[in-house]
Formats: structure tokens, C-alpha cells, sequence
């Protein structure tokens, strides 16, 4: 009976995968007074040599089109790091697009929503690297990564948006001592 669950998943997958999610359904994801932890992406980034883990977002204020939050991240064993960042919410092509900024002014990098499941708060953001090459990130609200911080309820449309993409985790247990 098994062995009938994974091609139907797989086939729910693909008709999930085919809808573009709404500027609306970014909206939702972004509004929450919860972290938005980032605990799966397809590239790791450094700062003076030391791997960037733990890494959420909280938000500041969400009005209209304007979104600010402030983003931490852990280097080391106990320092942590806060930037400031402005987002502004658009769609493009049929996609939401949330085009993230160090500052008000100037250009900033669009990442597209390409999943979001608004029941277990998770979702899928893409943008490309400065090489050109798509990269990709998991996202999902602090409350449900509490309930399965090994594996994500994401993780299969991750595979799906991604597929071939490396897999770094930035999430561990020490990270539920947050800043």
C-alpha cells in the first residue's frame, strides 16, 4: 500500500508546483511577529572566515509594499550579527518578488517566492548570484520549525524549485539561544 503514497505525493507536488504564489501569499508569509528562520539555502556565506549559521529574519514593519526587518545571524561560537535591511513586495511575470536592500536608496536583489504553504509557514525564495546562477533558500516561521527542526515540511518543493542544489544548514540546536 506504501509504494502508492510517493507517486501520489509526487503528482500533488507538481500541481502545487505549478501555481505561482501571490503577492498576497508573500504578504502573509512576511507578516508574522515570529523569527523567520532560514535553516536550508544552497550557499553558505562568511564573515572574517566564520561560516554564517542561524540565520532569521524579524520584522520591523510591514505597510503596503514596504517591509523592513532586521536580519541575525550567528558567527563563531557565540557572536551575533544584526543588519538592517528594506524590502519592497512587487510582481513580475506572474511571480511575487520581495527586492531586498542594505538601504532605502538604490538597487537591491529580487528574490522570488516560488512556494509558499500557509499551514505549516514555509517557503521557497530564489534569486540569482552575482555569477548569474540561481540560489535558493528555505524560509519557515520559528513555531513550526520548533515542531521539526531536522526536516522541513518545505524541503521536497526545495528539491523540486532547486533540484541538484546543495544543501547547507545554517539551523542546529544551538541556535535556540537567539540574540
Amino acid at each position: 500500500m506504501n509504494f502508492f503514497i510517493v507517486p501520489l505525493f509526487s503528482a500533488l507536488a507538481v500541481a502545487v508546483v505549478g501555481a505561482n504564489p501571490t503577492k498576497q501569499d508573500l504578504y502573509k508569509a512576511l507578516d508574522t511577529p515570529q523569527r523567520i528562520w532560514t535553516p536550508l539555502r544552497s550557499y553558505e556565506r562568511f564573515t572574517s572566515g566564520e561560516r554564517h549559521k542561524c540565520i532569521y529574519a524579524l520584522k520591523t514593519s510591514l505597510h503596503g509594499d514596504d517591509y523592513r526587518f532586521d536580519q541575525h545571524f550567528k558567527i563563531g561560537v557565540k557572536k551575533w550579527v544584526t543588519h538592517s535591511l528594506y524590502g519592497t513586495l512587487s510582481e513580475s511575470g506572474g511571480s511575487a518578488i520581495l527586492t531586498v536592500k542594505n538601504t532605502t536608496e538604490g538597487t537591491g536583489i529580487p528574490y522570488t517566492l516560488r512556494y509558499w504553504d500557509s499551514k505549516n509557514h514555509c517557503g521557497i525564495l530564489t534569486f540569482m548570484n552575482q555569477e548569474g546562477q540561481q540560489e535558493c533558500e528555505l524560509h519557515i516561521w520559528n513555531d513550526d520549525l520548533v515542531t521539526s527542526p531536522s526536516s522541513y515540511a518545505c524541503e521536497p518543493m526545495y528539491d523540486a524549485f532547486c533540484p541538484g542544489a546543495r544543501k547547507y544548514m545554517t539551523y542546529s540546536v544551538d541556535c535556540s539561544t537567539t540574540a
